[in-house]
């Protein structure tokens, strides 16, 4: 079958799924000339390089067609990609080797992953600023980690707690935080409604992103503030650093998130720059993605049918699996 690249029109044979041209597939201007594929086409770099996202052998003809649509070289690459879902899924690829030998043991760009009140205090102060949060206002951070966010929050006189994915994070928490921390989503997103939910460098770890966006945007009373590391050509992170964590799902350009932002009701502005927030990354112009989506109607949010299913099967997963 002969398919043709959605940007430059090249034209090129491809039996088994539609792969986008190399060229420089994702501009990364903000304007018109942006580009747009199906949610589901773009994963990893195998799309791009017909290359294995496990091993980053040379697939085969065809391809091992593997899980969840992503091809791979092997059996063993199956197995291996199978093992990494089931870790993301339960949380438990977020240790302690992610946190605090991420380097050394291959999992992240993470060393000694710890408080550092001279970056994050700033950084919150900026965000402060950026959203417009009130003193009075209730702060979510989805995501938190060991809740170092949620302290500098704390210290700055905000309500904060946070939830995170990771039970070692939570169970090696700041001290000063751990009982505003879970890792519980029963507990972090039904009948806790706050004003604004923060999500910095989660998203991209996510698989259902427009499910978790729906679930975060639920629960905001006035508002959410991402942050997520950008993709603009050949399927890799403009910060190169990026590529060093393997829980890295997505790679993808800023009109492709806030494209699942947009809704009625909301205001959504993407850029990328916000003064004080990944300051040490500003050599990268456009390496991060800030998205701010402000409820336009502010009003007493609830999660949908939909959504209070999504977590309930989260919570019955977690159980199944004795966590």
């Amino acid at each position: 079958m002969i398919v043709e690249c959605e940007t430059c029109g090249s034209k090129f044979e491809d039996e088994y799924r539609t792969y986008i041209c190399p060229h420089e597939a994702f501009p990364a201007n903000n304007g018109d000339n942006t580009f747009t594929v199906h949610k589901d086409a773009y994963l990893h770099n195998s799309i791009m390089t017909k290359t294995c996202p496990v091993c980053h052998g040379e697939l085969g003809n065809p391809p091992l067609r593997s899980f969840n649509g992503v091809d791979v070289c092997s059996p063993e690459c199956c197995s291996v990609l199978i093992n990494q879902k089931i870790a993301l899924t339960n949380g438990s690829v977020y240790d302690a080797d992610y946190f605090l030998r991420g380097k050394e043991s291959g999992k992240s760009l993470y060393t000694n992953y710890q408080w550092l009140p001279q970056l994050t205090i700033p950084m919150v102060r900026a965000i402060v600023q950026h959203c417009g949060i009130k003193k009075q206002d209730h702060i979510l951070d989805f995501g938190c980690a060991r809740g170092y966010m949620v302290r500098a929050f704390r210290e700055e006189g905000y309500f904060a707690r946070g939830y995170d994915v990771s039970k070692w994070a939570i169970e090696n928490a700041d001290e000063t935080v751990y009982h505003y921390l879970t890792s519980r989503p029963e507990l972090a997103l039904i009948g806790r409604n706050c004003d604004w939910v923060i999500a910095k460098d989660v998203l991209e770890h996510v698989e259902n992103v427009d499910m978790t966006v729906d679930t975060l945007k639920g629960i905001a009373k006035k508002g959410v503030f991402v942050v997520v590391p950008l993709a603009h050509c050949k399927g890799e992170y403009d910060v190169p650093e990026y590529e060093m964590d393997v829980t890295h799902i997505h790679r993808r350009p800023l009109q492709w998130w806030v494209g699942h932002f947009h809704q009625e009701g909301w205001a959504v502005e993407g850029q990328y720059r916000v003064e004080g927030v990944k300051d040490n990354y500003a050599q990268y112009p456009t390496g991060n993605g800030f998205i701010t989506c402000r409820r336009i109607e502010q009003r007493q949010p609830t999660l949908t049918a939909g959504e209070l299913a999504y977590v309930q099967g989260t919570i019955d997963n977690l159980k199944r699996m004795g966590l």
